[in-house]
């Protein structure tokens, strides 16, 4: 079985640092022991309160998150935080964990790569923002128009709930970012697509980008980042034989 150090060198490869953007803090964030053998890991998108009992429970010797658990320089760590008595929780435990953030957006098997795939997109380019962040692609999907396209993401995604604008307008090329989407708005209006599908956008950009006559497919942040995980499983289980599971619990509830 591998070791721990050996998954990080692993996934260095297909999602190396040098993806991720300049603010991310992703990597490892708890290592109390690289040679460690790894025969169980738990996934998840989040590094919830719920997770280190989760994992401790299927008996993982390794938890693998999508966002990081330290995203900015703690001074101290204090049990009345959350996120403070997560980290407790994993030296308790004694449960290492990486994150693997906008480097996995950017990867080649990540983020927007799984969604593309799943929508049946075939990819063109990555899209680069007007800020340089990487990541989100654009591509070409059956013609149809950008209500059909919801209908076809609420089946196969399963999201609580769509935001669409612009429902009746023909789409046959279409960007794609999981997560927030608001920093690829300009860039996809630049290269004339006909929709954006992503996580999330505030209002008013949302407003803004409708009204220039671009098509935004909203279906949620924990929605359109969680498949990705499911995707990683598949490649400990076939990469390493170790067994993986999803710890997949939306944070949220929608009340439709």
């Amino acid at each position: 079985m591998p070791d721990i150090r050996s998954i990080i060198e692993y996934f260095d490869k297909i999602a190396p640092a040098s993806l991720s953007e300049p603010w991310d803090n992703d990597g490892v964030m708890v290592l109390p022991e690289g040679t460690r053998e790894v025969r169980k890991v738990a996934l998840a998108l989040d590094a919830s309160g719920g997770l280190p009992h989760f994992a401790a429970e299927f008996g993982a010797d390794l938890i693998l998150t999508h966002h990081p658990l330290i995203f900015k320089p703690l001074s101290s760590i204090d049990s009345s935080f959350a996120k403070h008595r997560t980290i407790m929780a994993l030296i308790r435990r004694d449960i290492p964990l990486i994150s693997l953030h906008t480097r996995f957006d950017a990867a080649d098997c990540g983020v927007n790569r799984v969604l593309a795939a799943a929508l049946g997109v075939t990819v063109d380019e990555n899209m680069i923002s007007p800020a340089e962040r990487k990541g989100a692609v654009y591509g070409s999907v059956r013609p149809d128009t950008a209500r059909n396209l919801a209908l076809r993401a609420k089946e196969l995604l399963n999201p609580a709930a769509i935001t669409l604008s612009n429902p009746g307008k023909p789409v046959s090329r279409i960007g794609i970012l999981g997560g927030a989407g608001k920093e690829f708005l300009k860039t996809a209006l630049s290269l004339g697509l006909d929709l954006l599908l992503t996580g999330e956008l505030p209002y008013n950009d949302l407003l803004e980008a409708s009204e220039d006559g671009l098509s935004c497919l909203c279906f949620g942040h924990y929605e359109s980042e969680i498949p990705v995980m499911y995707a990683l499983k598949k490649i400990l289980e076939s990469e390493f034989g170790v067994e993986a599971t999803v710890y997949d619990e939306k944070p949220f509830t929608v009340i439709v």
